[in-house]
């Protein structure tokens, strides 16, 4: 097992060689999309219970700390904000190497990129129910589903996700867009905001590969 200089007698148990299973990939897709990280923290946001429970698991696995904390009226009145919450300088490490820090210095290391299947469907599976958006139109009363779309402020983790999906034999397109100048959280650093998206015949492809938290 890995252990910090500082920390030998830990009872956290990283091995030395992660296997790359679904849940592991989920739970990188989970932090690039929903995460945030100090030097000892690692932080996922996400209101669905379904969505935060493989990363719990990975956490029982790995044997280290975490909590889930619920806010309402975070905020504003009303809101609802819920995260969960892992200690571990050592994981932390490794995610800041798999997928980097802050929003728009994300990106997906190769070794994940060209892992095996599962891995990659746990990653898309996280990643695309955290940041994916599903259009539809409505057509004799009936809602017809033409696309999806996945916006980050990282140029480089979409194109990552981009060759992810291509290897799966899944099309997409990374189109940029005209920086905003306010959000409804007043952010004083705006970033410049790239989508990805998967049309048509291509949606049907990956929703048989996914399997989204309800």
């Amino acid at each position: 097992f890995v252990y910090t200089m500082k920390n030998r007698k830990d009872n956290y148990k990283i091995p030395e060689n992660i296997i790359l299973d679904y849940n592991f990939g989920y739970f990188l897709g989970a932090y690039a999309a929903e995460g945030c990280m100090t030097k000892n923290q690692i932080s996922i946001s996400n209101n669905n219970v379904n969505y935060l429970r493989p990363i719990e698991e990975i956490c029982l696995r790995f044997n280290v700390n975490y909590k889930i904390y619920k806010h309402e009226n975070k905020n504003k009145k009303n809101w609802t904000s819920q995260d969960i919450r892992i200690y571990n300088t050592v994981l932390c490490n490794l995610v800041e190497k798999m997928i980097g820090k802050f929003s728009q210095n994300k990106f997906v290391h190769e070794n994940i990129i060209f892992s095996n299947k599962q891995c990659l469907r746990g990653f898309l599976d996280a990643y695309i129910c955290g940041d994916g958006t599903i259009h539809r139109r409505k057509q004799n009363n009936k809602y017809k589903y033409e696309s999806m779309s996945i916006t980050s402020t990282s140029l480089n983790l979409v194109t990552d996700v981009s060759i992810i999906l291509k290897n799966m034999n899944i099309l997409s397109n990374i189109y940029k867009f005209k920086k905003p100048i306010k959000n409804n959280r007043n952010s004083q650093n705006i970033q410049q905001p790239y989508q990805l998206y998967i049309n048509n015949e291509q949606c049907i492809k990956i929703a048989e590969i996914l399997n989204l938290k309800d």
